[in-house]
């Protein structure tokens, strides 16, 4: 069987996540099958196969890149915060938050997928340890301060 080459199979791999992503955010996961999938894509169902062992998979590197690019996209939002616990940070980490999540709303469709079909198994790493991560993104201005005339809220 011949190779193919890396940047056809990354062009099939984001085709094939997108078709998959456009039915899983519509039907749910339980709700849409290889097939459908393979048709959207314009491929063979053994073609599908070629680049992901099962429709799982596929879910779960559609979960994979959208917590790659949440990931790269905390870190820079977060970067970018002077003082992160001052009122006007805090409105700017929300109102970034929220442009977030409207650009995008199939990723809060795939956490609510994972959540119903799946009890959360795939995002949970996400979710865990949100103040730590936070902690760490931030740096000093949140390591060890948790008295109230740190947090700005009038």
């Amino acid at each position: 069987m011949p190779k193919i080459a890396k940047d056809r199979m990354e062009e099939n791999q984001r085709r094939i996540m997108a078709a998959a992503l456009e039915l899983f955010t519509k039907q749910g996961f339980h709700g849409t099958n290889i097939r459908e999938i393979a048709e959207k894509v314009g491929v063979s169902t053994g073609a599908i196969y070629t680049y992901y062992s099962s429709k799982e998979a596929i879910f779960e590197a559609l979960v994979r890149s959208y917590r790659t690019r949440t990931d790269q996209w905390l870190q820079h939002t977060c970067a970018t915060l002077k003082s992160p616990l001052s009122k006007n940070d805090l409105k700017r980490l929300a109102a970034e938050v929220r442009t977030l999540l409207y650009s995008d709303p199939r990723y809060l469709l795939l956490i609510y997928i994972d959540v119903v079909e799946f009890q959360n198994q795939h995002f949970t790493e996400t979710f865990r340890n949100v103040p730590e991560n936070f902690r760490r993104l931030m740096g000093p201005p949140l390591c060890g301060t948790t008295t109230t005339k740190t947090f700005v809220y009038g």
